[in-house]
Formats: C-alpha cells, structure tokens, sequence
C-alpha cells in the first residue's frame, strides 16, 4: 500500500470516498477547523491507493493558534468499507504524524462522533486522549 498526498487529478475519487463516509456537499479547496483560517500555513489530502485503486483518505491542515504555536488538525478519515481493519486508517495517521513532527506541530487535533467507537479506539491506541466532549447545538430555519 502507498500513501500520497492528492493532487487534483485526484478529485473525483476524493469526492467519491467523502460520499461513503457520509460528507455529500463539499468544495475541496476550502477547510473549516478549530485553527483560525487566517493563519492555516499548509493543507493537504492524504491518499492510501492499493493495487491503482484509492481506498482511503486523511485530510491534514497545519496552523497556528495564538501567536506561535503550530497545531495540526485531522478531519475526514475515510476507508472504504471493504478495506477496513487491514491497517490503512492507521497508516494514514501515522504519515500525517510523521508530517506534523517534520513541520514542529506541537499537538495534533481532531474531532470523532461519540459513537464511532472503532475510530475512538484506534485513536486511543495510537496516543490520542479525549481533551473535553461538546455538544452540538442547531436551530433549523427552513
């Protein structure tokens, strides 16, 4: 298995796999985290490809928080279904973690549903800790 970063050759499967994991609208180029968008300094897609064909994806964007601290922020781990547990979602963790400690990312972020309880798990065992849990508030106008 490889993994590389995607280029825009890679959109369609990009949007293909963001349609599995449930993500149906979507502009590729444009990224919303808890890092202030004004000062993102690098964003990029990581691709698993196995046998030519794209079976999972990360999405990595790098920032800093107040004045000087880098922090990177993971969004969007998705592995096609029949390519579960065969050790592709933990590749693709560790080459973003490879990424941030190449650019001195002090901490690295993300935010899992309560109820995916695989990706908790494989969060936990590869260091990650629960910082706090938030409760997400909607008021729907139409």
């Amino acid at each position: 298995m490889e993994i590389r970063i995607a280029t825009e050759k890679d959109t369609n499967a990009i949007l293909q796999l963001d349609d599995e994991g449930g993500f149906k609208e979507r502009l590729i180029k444009k990224y919303i985290c808890p890092i202030d968008p004004s000062k993102v300094e690098r964003k990029l897609i990581l691709l698993a490809v196995e046998d030519l064909e794209i079976v999972g994806k990360i999405e990595l964007i790098i920032g800093t928080r107040g004045d000087s601290e880098k922090i990177g922020y993971l969004r969007r781990l998705i592995v096609l279904p029949n390519h579960r547990k065969k050790g592709i979602a933990r590749a693709l963790i560790e080459k973003t973690m490879s990424i941030c400690k190449e650019d001195r990312v002090i901490a690295l972020d993300l935010h899992v549903v309560e109820d995916n309880e695989s990706a908790i798990a494989l969060y936990k065992k590869m260091g990650f800790r629960i910082r706090h849990k938030e409760i997400h508030m909607r008021k729907q106008f139409h």
